[in-house]
């Protein structure tokens, strides 16, 4: 399976000690060198540590940097880092895009990429006892990683994986 990737999503799990659970789910990821520059391997940011290893390990392979038409053309819509992914995604006929930010997806889908994110990982890793509370995972990606999220999305991720009931209280 192909896996293009935006910054957000492996940030965001990184921050909360889950970007594991990427590979679990995707094997390698590809990242354009402008998703490499935002990720700031070198620096001292939450998560930073596991990301550099994690490309030094090669499981996160860093393509060049994207400057197609369609690159150029999202740029105007997009951070350049969301832009990227979608075109390197499109151009390498990827199976899947992570992608976190609302704009960048409803760009994606335009192109006919399928795209989960951050979310997405996480109720993969509760359904497959990779975790055992979506919710703890969502209130840590709120916490520790600054990551905002609707009640709608949550409300709908914890009844899928059954910590949510119809009338919403949790179980």
């Amino acid at each position: 399976m192909l896996v293009v990737s935006n910054t957000s999503p492996l940030i965001a799990l990184a921050c909360i000690g889950r970007l594991s659970l990427v590979r679990a789910y995707c094997g390698e990821v590809q990242i354009p060198a402008q998703v490499r520059d935002e990720l700031k391997t070198e620096s001292d940011r939450p998560g930073a540590e596991a990301l550099n290893k994690a490309i030094s390990d090669g499981w996160i392979k860093v393509s060049s940097h994207v400057k197609s038409d369609l690159f150029h053309a999202l740029c105007t819509e997009l951070h350049e880092g969301e832009a990227a992914a979608i075109a390197l995604a499109v151009s390498s006929s990827a199976d899947l895009l992570l992608l976190d930010e609302r704009d960048a997806r409803k760009a994606a889908t335009r192109w006919n990429v399928e795209v989960t994110g951050a979310v997405g990982i996480l109720l993969w890793a509760k359904l497959n006892g990779k975790t055992s509370s979506l919710k703890n995972e969502l209130g840590l990606l709120r916490k520790k990683a600054g990551f905002r999220l609707s009640q709608e999305i949550e409300d709908k991720a914890l009844r899928a994986v059954g910590e949510l009931s119809q009338s919403g209280k949790s179980k």
